[in-house]
């Protein structure tokens, strides 16, 4: 999160914009966003969890043709208790900012 963080502060400053909003979003299974400090990371970085929700990537028409690997893609598997999540990061954030906004 922090090298994204610093990442899209370059690219805004070499853009000449200050109202840009970064968005990432990513899947992780069962209870992976507390035990790797996941959240933790992100708001203390200025990143924002705008939303997550359940997600099902063999049940999901938003990822067609998507098929969970890992082991660098030798590996398929079929995660558990999956869910998505959404962060956002705004200009001008300190990392004293850093809030949840939830669901």
């Amino acid at each position: 999160f922090h090298s994204l963080a610093a990442l899209r502060g370059w690219l805004g400053h070499a853009a000449g914009d200050r109202e840009t909003r970064f968005v990432l979003a990513l899947a992780l299974q069962g209870n992976q966003l507390g035990r790797w400090n996941v959240l933790r990371s992100a708001l203390k970085t200025g990143w924002t969890l705008t939303s997550w929700q359940e997600f099902d990537p063999e049940g999901s028409s938003d990822f067609p043709g998507y098929v969970p690997t890992r082991g660098l893609g030798k590996e398929a598997f079929s995660p558990t208790n999956g869910r998505f999540y959404v962060f956002s990061h705004d200009t001008g954030h300190s990392e004293a900012e850093g809030t949840q906004s939830g669901r």
